[in-house]
């Protein structure tokens, strides 16, 4: 195999370098909505053209967006998909996590004891 193959097949992470997809270890392999991996300042044309030279494991993708993913962020094609079985534990937990509630921010009340 060239090493232009075996870059490819083991897809590393453009900002880490792990690699996301290797043998005898769950891929962590996955695709978002075009606006989360736009987001993250990722072109989303190398998707959409197949090119495999602009990928993120999922903790450099949630770095770049300064939070953690949930299912939203994800495509409908990560449900109910059997090859899908076999995944990273992070990526299980982020691809079955429901969406985020709004923080509400709690004001505390300075009683004259607090000053």
């Amino acid at each position: 195999m060239s090493n232009r193959r075996k870059a490819i097949a083991l897809c590393p992470c453009a900002d880490c370098g792990m690699f996301t997809v290797m043998a005898g270890r769950p891929p962590e392999w996955y695709m978002v909505r075009d606006d989360v991996w736009a987001a993250a300042g990722m072109p989303v044309y190398a998707v959409r053209t197949g090119t495999l030279t602009e990928i993120l494991c999922t903790g450099c993708l949630e770095a770049r967006l300064g939070r953690e993913l949930t299912a939203a962020g994800f495509t409908s094609s990560e449900d109910g998909d059997p090859a899908r079985t076999r995944m990273t534990p992070r990526l299980a937990d982020r691809v079955a996590r429901p969406p985020a509630r709004p923080l509400t921010t709690r004001r505390k009340v300075l009683t004259a004891s607090d000053s």
